[in-house]
């Protein structure tokens, strides 16, 4: 059986009111009346076949609604027994709020190519050479050493007492850059794995590095930690609650198909004529 047989069959209807409001719906995403009409006829659909398909969509959404929304339930009774089964699940872990800079380096870096005659002296540590000419800029990318020494020497300003925000903004080769090297509050699992080992082993305060990986040195600070705690049930209640509506949700679809296919094969089995 058809899901519009099956809508038919329950006596669902679309009021025309509710075809109507979608087709206005439809329109506003269109910048006028004629390029919806445009977008219609290039679809090779006149606006009698459009509401024919929104009519059929809204019955199979009402049908949808009565054999699978209305029937899902869950009583509070179920949302805490599933809390106090699933405690272990309900973990806020364990937090550290860092801040880094990191500077990028190249294992192979290639020869950069030089304009005309010769260029100046690498700038302030940034790893670019010095304009030349008429706005000539040639970017000379950086090796471990340069990066090392460079990375070194920020956390050399940085103890000496130079903001670590402003230096990251200003050197960090990170996207966090922008936000003067702030990433924020992190729990383990979420970090390359040599920067969480060293943060997780830090106390709140202490700035540390240059800690070298596969992408540059960083050097890292610690601004604050959060301990590992149990969410409370009014936590979690509403999280629970779509946890299990989507479970039953699931369940009823697989269980209501299952019985539409086995209405369907008694119909075909059904003698045709006198």
């Amino acid at each position: 059986m058809s899901l519009l047989r099956e809508s038919t069959a329950q006596g669902i209807k679309a009021e025309k009111k509710e075809v109507k409001n979608r087709i206005n719906d439809i329109k506003k995403r269109f910048p006028s009346n004629k390029k919806f009409k445009d977008a219609l006829q290039h679809s090779k659909l006149t606006i009698k076949d459009l509401e024919a398909e929104i009519e059929k969509d809204i019955i199979i959404e009402k049908l949808f609604k009565r054999e699978v929304e209305d029937k899902i339930v869950v009583s509070d009774e179920e949302i805490k027994a599933h809390y106090e089964n699933n405690t272990q699940k309900y973990k806020e872990l364990e937090q550290v709020k860092l801040r880094h800079i990191m500077v990028r380096f190249e294992k192979n870096p290639p020869i950069p190519p030089l304009s005309k005659g010769d260029v100046g002296g690498l700038n302030d540590g940034k790893g670019e050479f010095e304009k030349e000419g008429q706005g000539t800029e040639v970017k000379k990318t950086r090796n471990k050493e340069e990066a090392k020494v460079m990375a070194e020497g920020l956390l050399e300003r940085i103890k000496k007492g130079e903001d670590f925000a402003t230096l990251a903004y200003e050197y960090s080769d990170d996207p966090y850059k922008v936000k003067g090297g702030d990433f924020g509050y992190i729990h383990r699992g979420r970090m390359v794995p040599e920067i969480e080992a060293l943060a997780f082993g830090m106390k709140t305060g202490e700035i540390m590095g240059p800690l070298e990986t596969e992408q540059g040195f960083y050097i890292i600070k610690i601004e604050d930690r959060k301990p590992e705690r149990q969410l409370s049930f009014d936590e979690v209640r509403d999280r629970i609650k779509n946890e299990l509506e989507e479970k039953k949700k699931k369940e009823r679809i697989e269980e209501w198909l299952k019985t539409m296919r086995e209405k369907a094969k008694i119909e075909y089995l059904q003698p045709v004529g006198p």
